[in-house]
């Protein structure tokens, strides 16, 4: 393979939650990624992914992605409101 990312396993589903969520598009993107959790194995790509996402609205996103995390997957969502904060 030449190329993965994992936004593409499982953070994808998190990103289109948030379209749906909306009903908007995304306008602008800012990542960041590194290879901390997997170093020294043969994986050669980034492990870590964080987006920041910004919506038509001007509402703004985040996502974090990895594979090497010591837990069992795990999928989390956070809203944040101007009167409260909703978390599943």
């Amino acid at each position: 393979m030449e190329f993965y990312c994992v936004t593409y396993g499982g953070g994808i589903h998190m990103i289109d939650l948030m379209r749906w969520l909306l009903d908007e598009e995304i306008v602008e993107v800012c990542g960041m990624s590194n290879k901390k959790l997997t170093r020294g194995s043969k994986f050669n790509f980034d492990d870590t992914v964080t987006n920041l996402l910004k919506f038509k609205s001007g509402t703004v996103g985040r996502t974090t992605s990895n594979l090497g995390a010591q837990r069992p997957q795990i999928h989390g969502l956070s809203v944040y409101g101007t009167r409260e904060k909703l978390h599943k």
